[in-house]
C-alpha cells in the first residue's frame, strides 16, 4: 500500500467477495482492481456496502505473517497463538492489530468515524 501497512484481517478478507474475473490487475490470481483508487477508500465502500451486513468476524492469529514486498507468499511467520472473534468487525480487527503488537491500521479509524456519524444522524 505505498509505504503503509496493510492488515489482512476480517475486514480485507471481505475482498474474498469480488470476482477475481472482473477485478484482476495484470495476475489472474489478484483483485487488484480492489486498490484502486486506494485500498483505504475501497474498504470504506466494501465495509458500507456490505460489511456492516455480517452479524461478526473471525481473525486467525494463530500466526502473524510479514511480507517485505508485494508478495503474500514470501516473508516471515511469527507465532501468536490466538484466535480473535466478535460481533464488530471493526473491534476484531482493531482487537487484532492490537494483540498482534502492530499499529492500528489507519483505514480502520475513518471508518470508525464514519459509521459514528451515521449513526449520530439517525437519532
Amino acid at each position: 500500500m505505498k509505504g503503509r501497512d496493510l492488515i489482512s484481517a476480517s475486514l480485507k478478507n471481505l475482498y474474498g467477495l469480488f470476482p477475481r474475473e472482473k477485478y484482476r490487475a495484470r495476475s489472474p490470481h489478484s483483485r487488484g482492481q480492489l486498490h484502486r483508487p486506494s485500498v483505504p477508500l475501497v474498504l470504506q465502500d466494501v465495509y458500507f456496502s456490505v460489511g456492516h451486513l455480517f452479524d461478526g468476524g473471525v481473525v486467525d492469529c494463530d500466526r502473524k505473517f510479514i511480507s517485505h514486498d508485494y508478495r503474500p507468499d514470501k516473508g516471515d511467520s511469527f507465532e501468536i497463538g490466538q484466535v480473535i472473534w466478535g460481533n464488530d468487525l471493526l473491534a476484531v480487527d482493531q482487537l487484532a492489530c492490537k494483540v498482534g503488537s502492530e499499529k492500528e491500521a489507519a483505514y480502520l479509524a475513518p471508518i470508525v468515524e464514519l459509521r459514528e456519524a451515521d449513526i449520530a444522524a439517525m437519532r
